[in-house]
């Protein structure tokens, strides 16, 4: 389930890394094209642009519907053990997880919904959480909004 989970995770990632650059590709060649007064390739330029972003956002939103489903999944796992676990169990557990093995580092968004999607947190606990964390120096800001376990 883990690697499933990864695996859903990165191509989201993926996708988001297409619509940003999309965006930017389509403003430049907009400015471009307004500049030269081309306005037949403005237009056909805005109808590309829709249908790439609009094939990508659904593409997106399948893979988010996947996540979720996994999710619900491991939720049900983490409820039988919920009794059993720690806050600070469940922290550690699902920011290992998302690190992977490379121990890439995590959003902070990323992190803060996916410690609410266990229903141990709502979202200002997970917010204060990861400050304690901070401050406990069980983890660190790798880079700014992105955190990574000691």
């Amino acid at each position: 389930m883990y690697s499933e989970s990864k695996r859903i995770f990165h191509k989201i990632q993926s996708l988001d890394e297409l619509l940003r650059d999309l965006e930017i590709d389509y403003e430049a060649k907009f400015e471009t094209y307004r500049e030269s007064g081309k306005d037949k390739k403005i237009e056909r330029l805005k109808e590309e642009f829709s249908e790439k972003r609009t094939i990508y956002l659904k593409k997106r939103e399948k893979y988010c519907v996947e996540e979720r489903n996994l999710w619900k999944k491991k939720k049900l796992v983490l409820d039988l053990d919920k009794r059993n676990m720690s806050k600070l169990q469940v922290f550690m557990d699902i920011l290992a997880e998302i690190e992977g093995k490379k121990r890439l580092p995590v959003s902070r968004q990323t992190l803060i919904d996916r410690l609410v999607q266990t229903g141990f947190f709502s979202d200002i606990q997970a917010v204060t959480f990861i400050q304690r964390m901070i401050r406990e120096a069980n983890i660190y800001e790798s880079k700014p909004e992105h955190y990574n376990r000691v």
